[in-house]
């Protein structure tokens, strides 16, 4: 937020599973919640950029054996705030990284008002 105005877009990335575990977990929660409504309120259009895939968020590990909970918990808290999530996709190697980010550019600009000039009709 800007002088009382609501900026058009933000987004907070998350690497993946371990992260979000990381961030329910009792000593991380409250900051984590207090993020995310920062961002709902700061923002027009919130998005969450999940790193991964759905394979990958959902694989239970020895730490985190019930990866559907934590993931069922952060829609539900996005669903709430009215925050978008986006799956980006496993982001290890540059050229991924690069393409996840034109895909995240991509989609903060159609969220603006306007289309692009040049858009298709």
């Amino acid at each position: 937020m800007i002088d009382g105005k609501l900026q058009p877009v933000g987004v907070e990335r998350k690497s993946g599973i371990v992260e979000l575990r990381k961030n329910f977990s009792k000593a991380d929660y409250s900051r984590f919640l207090r993020a995310l409504k920062r961002l709902a309120k700061s923002y027009k259009h919130p998005i969450l950029a999940l790193e991964g895939t759905p394979s990958s968020l959902l694989r239970p590990t020895k730490d985190i054996p019930d990866p559907a909970a934590v993931v069922q918990h952060i829609l539900w808290e996005c669903r709430r705030l009215c925050i978008e999530v986006v799956l980006i996709g496993e982001c290890h190697l540059p050229a991924t990284r690069r393409n996840a980010g034109t895909f995240l550019l991509f989609f903060m600009l159609s969220c603006l008002d306007k289309p692009l000039a040049g858009s298709v009709e």
